[in-house]
């Protein structure tokens, strides 16, 4: 199942999508990527994903709209809200919306991995 898991990775921080893009397509992920709200929407409304990344604050809609669009086209997608402006209330209303997980930046990517684990019910 791995090799079919599909993941969206929605930062505005090139450097990061890059890096996280090429780390997950290494595990053997198919892996997409957008650098803003809309062309996170424009993917979310061609594909569904097993797994979406998604930073909270970038240009075009925000975070919590792209999340919320995904979980409307895709209520069984993981969404995980990476930020580097977290605030308990944004963290509330993101879970609330259906956010698997809220992580702040730089994020461990060992986390990245159990939550990968946890929903392809990969082995340690």
């Amino acid at each position: 199942m791995r090799d079919t898991a599909r993941i969206l990775i929605v930062d505005d921080e090139e450097d990061l999508r890059l890096g996280l893009c090429e780390t997950l397509q290494q595990e053997g992920y198919q892996v997409e990527a957008a650098g803003d709200g809309w062309a996170a929407l424009d993917k979310v409304r061609a594909a569904a994903f097993d797994l979406a990344l998604v930073d909270l604050k970038m240009p075009g809609p925000d975070g919590m709209i792209v999340l919320d669009a995904i979980k409307q086209v895709s209520p069984e997608t993981l969404v995980v809200v990476i930020t580097g402006h977290a605030t308990v209330e944004s963290a509330v209303d993101a879970m609330k919306v259906g956010a698997f997980d809220y992580v702040l930046k730089p994020f461990d990517l060992n986390h990245l991995e159990k939550v990968l684990r946890w929903k392809f019910k990969l082995s340690d």
